[in-house]
């Protein structure tokens, strides 16, 4: 699996995790992205993931 698909099945991982607890989250798309994922919190602020994902044993 290369880097970028490993990166990217972790984004998806730490999403699908997020949406399960029953926060309103967001991923972004981009090769030159500075923030993965924004997470809404129930006061209004956005709340930013920045997720490192490592393949190899």
């Amino acid at each position: 699996m290369s880097k970028y698909n490993t990166n990217l099945a972790s984004e998806f991982y730490v999403l699908s995790t997020l949406h399960r607890l029953g926060l309103d989250a967001f991923l972004t798309l981009g090769n030159k992205k500075s923030v993965d994922i924004l997470v809404a919190s129930p006061g209004g602020l956005f709340l930013t993931i920045d997720v490192k994902g490592v393949a190899g044993p």
